[in-house]
């Protein structure tokens, strides 16, 4: 199982700590009720991957919620701040922006908002993960889907049933019973070599890797297709992964109890190659 060390150096308030020093308000939005957004991104030999993908998402996700963000720049330099602090060149890099500080009326946006960057260690990605299907739904018009909000204890909770389990990560079901995404992860299946995917309408989160995967298939004459799907159709694929911005592309052997093909497949290992190349390449691409 991937595990996540507290961070060890944290931007916050406009200046540096380390993760045990570190401290939000008692009033600030996003503790009080879950208002904020972030994003969480991999750092590999210094390098951000993909942050002018994830700064664009930080941004429309907290302006759908009304929340002002620090200008681009300033976000930034406090990442950059944090990792010439950081002791190691690979890091696990959140980036959350709070609504700032209530002046005591729940829900009333009232102060700046708080910009938090913190770096911890990068777990070690794995080839495979097992999934455990959580008994809890989402609803694919809620308030908050297709936006990356600190009010994610939903997930939570599913991971933390799957993991109860011996799994890694959760298999989440929208209310329409249709396969919708992973607690911290898109999924996707591979039928008769055609790549499959929930759409953004399933409820599922747009991810970034997701969003480059994509393009890979798209780029490489992969037949895609963003597919509503029940569960049963990833126990018939031939292959089943998950994208995310720490696991990159990763195979699938287990779900419940059911055992799936070997794992990582042939287009699994195809897709992470291919990611791994254009990365190296260009990490912000």
């Amino acid at each position: 199982m991937q595990e996540y060390p507290p961070p060890s150096t944290v931007w916050i308030d406009g200046r540096l700590t380390d993760g045990r020093s570190a401290a939000v308000p008692a009033l600030d939005h996003s503790l009080l009720t879950g208002f904020g957004v972030f994003e969480t991104l991999a750092v590999r030999a210094a390098r951000p991957i993909a942050p002018s993908r994830h700064l664009a998402r930080l941004q429309s996700s907290a302006a759908t919620l009304g929340i002002a963000p620090p200008p681009e720049q300033s976000i930034q330099d406090a990442i950059r701040a944090v990792l010439d602090s950081f002791p190691l060149p690979d890091a696990r890099l959140r980036i959350t922006l709070t609504a700032g500080d209530s002046e005591g009326i729940p829900f009333l946006v009232s102060a700046p908002p708080r910009l938090i960057v913190a770096a911890s260690r990068l777990p070690a990605r794995r080839d495979t993960a097992i999934l455990a299907t959580a008994p809890w739904q989402k609803h694919a018009d809620g308030a908050l889907v297709g936006i990356k909000s600190t009010s994610y204890g939903d997930h939570v909770r599913c991971v933390r049933h799957a993991r109860q389990l011996g799994a890694d990560e959760a298999l989440i079901l929208n209310t329409n019973g249709h396969i919708c995404e992973g607690g911290s992860s898109n999924i996707w299946w591979v039928r008769d070599r055609v790549v499959h995917t929930p759409p953004v309408k399933s409820g599922c989160l747009p991810g970034i890797t997701r969003g480059l995967v994509l393009e890979i298939c798209r780029r490489d004459g992969l037949h895609i297709r963003e597919t509503e799907a029940h569960p049963a159709t990833l126990l018939a694929a031939d292959e089943v992964f998950l994208t995310s911005s720490l696991r990159d592309v990763q195979g699938v052997s287990q779900i419940d109890t059911s055992n799936l093909p070997p794992a990582p497949g042939e287009i699994t290992t195809l897709l992470l190659n291919s990611l791994t190349d254009w990365l190296d390449a260009d990490p912000d691409p």
